[in-house]
């Protein structure tokens, strides 16, 4: 699907609605009311640090060492990994 100017995590997410609305409609012809539809969500992170060990500056004519410090990221998202469909026959399906 390059040539159709997704990503990759575009069409999978487009996939997965499609297969959710599929199932639904399959439960809903065979005399099937959706109740519920829940998402089954999950988290992931990552992080980066980066430890500064001591320096020395200038402070005017005197030269001072810095001890400790540093910088880093890091970055936490969800994301849905299925869902659960709950279905009730409808009793008045076979009639």
């Amino acid at each position: 699907m390059a040539s159709s100017g997704f990503k990759y995590s575009d069409t999978e997410i487009e996939g997965f609605s499609l297969k959710i609305n599929k199932t639904c409609n399959n439960l809903l012809k065979s005399g099937y009311d959706i109740i519920n539809i829940t998402p089954i969500n999950s988290g992931r992170y990552n992080y980066k640090y980066k430890d500064v060990k001591s320096s020395m500056r200038l402070v005017g004519s005197n030269t001072e060492k810095i001890d400790g410090g540093g910088y880093g990221y890091d970055y936490g998202f969800g994301i849905t990994d299925g869902v659960i469909i709950i279905a009730k026959l409808n009793n008045f399906h076979n009639i």
